[in-house]
């Protein structure tokens, strides 16, 4: 059962999420891709995620804490309508930051995402 939130409030008390609560900036290293992003909001405050597409172009940069945010925000709507422990969730969306958000929020939310192009060819760009 999830318990924390990043500002360590409850966001879904019946959701079965991954998320943890924020480490301290000295902590050890991260063991998953959900650790790994609290661990950098919390040592490396201001930092930002460059999204870039296939052709190198940065197509968005994102601050890191909007990045946990827009997450878990993903993963309480995703868990609002039944997605649950490994649940498969299709992520059919062009390189943006809307496929960041679905794909962390359906991991957060304890979901299995699948990545499939939105257009059916392998070769997308953003």
């Amino acid at each position: 059962m999830f318990e924390f939130h990043r500002s360590g409030e409850p966001v879904a008390a019946a959701c079965e999420y991954n998320l943890r609560p924020m480490p301290s900036a000295d902590s050890q290293l991260p063991n998953d891709l959900g650790e790994a992003l609290y661990w950098a909001v919390s040592r490396y405050p201001g930092r930002r995620l460059k999204l870039k597409n296939r052709r190198g172009r940065t197509v968005a940069r994102t601050p890191l804490d909007e990045l946990l945010r827009r997450a878990e925000e993903t993963a309480a709507r995703l868990c609002g309508v039944g997605v649950g422990a490994g649940t498969p969730v299709v992520v059919a969306l062009p390189t943006s930051p809307a496929w960041i958000d679905a794909w962390l929020g359906a991991l957060f939310a304890g979901a299995r995402p699948v990545a499939i192009s939105p257009t059916g060819q392998a070769d997308e760009s953003a």
